[in-house]
């Protein structure tokens, strides 16, 4: 018996205040749900899913210590999408440049 495909989509806040989505299968949720608790023993954490037309990605999960006053907080960029509301920080820190 092959094992489920988890199925998760997460959908980025557009803009300030925008609201951001996660929808996924059980499987898919119940991966991300050990997936959260790893991180928060410190662990930096990558896994695979899938969205529903079948295509394949990987998320990553960085924990990170601090406050929205503390440097690592406030130096990371913001998550929106819209041209708008898009990081203008030169000097802002993407979760892929992350160690």
């Amino acid at each position: 018996m092959s094992e489920p495909i988890k199925i998760l989509h997460i959908h980025a806040q557009a803009y300030w205040h925008g609201d951001a989505w996660i929808v996924g299968n059980r499987e898919a949720l119940e991966r991300l749900r050990e997936l959260i608790y790893a991180a928060l023993l410190g662990v930096i954490i990558k896994a695979d899913f899938f969205t529903n037309d079948g295509e394949g990605y990987s998320v990553h999960i960085v924990p990170v210590e601090g406050q929205i006053d503390t440097p690592a907080i406030a130096s990371l960029a913001v998550p929106y999408i819209d041209p708008d509301a898009e990081e203008k920080r030169g000097d802002a820190v993407w979760p892929w440049k992350m160690k």
